[in-house]
């Protein structure tokens, strides 16, 4: 497994995704990096990077929380709302947002290199975004 702890992920990571919208057909790819540290209220993940998508270059960024939870992990949002959490022994987690659903499932088999799959469905959702995480 290689992890079982958010204290880990501790430090940087190159960080590349794809996302594939199946309504649209379309494919975008992400690219930049990410970062844990440890904070007074837990560990703060944060991420920078440039998605391509539609012939346009945007730049964005975010922020959650990561915390230690009974064997495993509990994800929340910049402002203190859970997200999701999941097990090290069985790392996937779902994420209701009415009328959408996010399902994630985490892969720590090749460590220190690591993904998440999201797998999110709605009336006007259906996509796949895999993130791919690596040490510079």
């Amino acid at each position: 497994m290689g992890v079982t702890s958010v204290a880990g992920f501790e430090g940087q990571w190159r960080l590349s995704r794809r996302i594939e919208d199946k309504l649209s057909g379309g494919l975008s790819h992400l690219s930049g990096s990410a970062a844990f540290e440890r904070r007074a209220e837990g560990w703060i993940y944060t991420e920078d990077g440039t998605l391509e998508t539609n012939g346009q270059r945007l730049s964005g960024s975010r922020i959650y929380q990561f915390e230690d939870f009974e064997g495993g992990a509990r994800v929340f949002f910049e402002d203190g709302r859970a997200f999701h959490q999941f097990s090290w022994n069985t790392p996937v987690g779902r994420h209701d947002c009415a009328p959408d659903l996010y399902h994630v499932a985490y892969r720590f088999a090749e460590w220190p290199r690591w993904h998440a799959a999201w797998h999110v469905s709605g009336p006007r959702k259906q996509y796949t975004l895999v993130s791919t995480y690596t040490r510079p």
